[in-house]
């Protein structure tokens, strides 16, 4: 498997549900997750641009035992 076959991808674009924006990540197995919490659209964007995204990123990778 290649490094990019394993990496963690993010939408590009936020998702506004509601009141609240997310963050679509999907797993490198095609599964999704929605990063919530996120006020506006501008603030998701800063998020996706920051050391927590990363951070979020590698968090998951190991927990899911992708990382190693």
């Amino acid at each position: 498997m290649s490094s990019t076959d394993r990496e963690i991808i993010f939408e590009a674009k936020p998702l506004r549900i509601g009141l609240e924006w997310r963050v679509i990540a999907t797993y490198p197995s095609g599964q999704k997750e929605q990063i919530t919490g996120f006020a506006s659209e501008a603030e998701a964007i800063v998020w996706l641009a920051s050391k927590g995204s990363q951070a979020w990123r590698m968090a998951r990778f190991i927990a899911r035992g992708y990382a190693g």
